[in-house]
């Protein structure tokens, strides 16, 4: 038995530890993104139907309605106060205020392929690509640009802050 086999237990024994312990239902299509509130009772799914269900993570249950897209949502992110959700979609960037269940803003911006919110909330990230990737950063209040694009050529999707970048945007 290897080592980590051994420090775990057995193959078995960690198959059946993996059962899932609720099951969320409602999405017709794959979910591709699912993000937390910062309060940890509920949570947040984006799918290739184009909506965003926000689900009661004690119950397994919507918590309202869902969030209604004209295309695939690929990624989502919410904010650090869990007033906003930021959708990523073929188009662009929607964010939505979590109580109306209004859009916030509407940004254009290709297909956005992953995005997040900067530690204090201020800031947008976005990955867009068509033939190369592309980083933006959107003032998350106005919805405008808040620095040039970068143009990325590697394989890589993340969109990491650090508080240097933050502050001085």
């Amino acid at each position: 038995m290897s080592t980590l086999a051994s420090s775990i237990g057995s193959s078995t024994a960690l198959h059946t530890s993996c059962r899932p312990t609720k099951v969320f239902k409602g999405h017709t299509n794959w979910v591709r993104s699912v993000a937390y509130f910062p309060d940890g009772r509920r949570m947040a799914s984006a799918c290739g139907d184009g909506t965003v269900i926000i689900w009661d993570t004690e119950s397994g249950r919507r918590d309202g309605k869902p969030l209604q897209h004209n295309s695939s949502v690929s990624w989502i992110a919410i904010s650090p106060g869990g007033r906003r959700i930021a959708s990523g979609i073929d188009g662009g960037l929607v964010v939505w205020d979590v109580l109306t269940r209004e859009v916030f803003h509407e940004l254009k911006g290709g297909p956005v392929r992953h995005l997040a919110y900067s530690p204090d909330g201020r800031w947008i990230a976005t990955v867009t690509r068509n033939i190369e990737r592309v980083v933006r950063l959107w003032d998350a209040d106005t919805g405008r640009p808040g620095r040039e694009p970068l143009k990325c050529d590697g394989g890589g999707i993340c969109t990491p802050f650090s508080q240097h970048i933050t502050q001085t945007a």
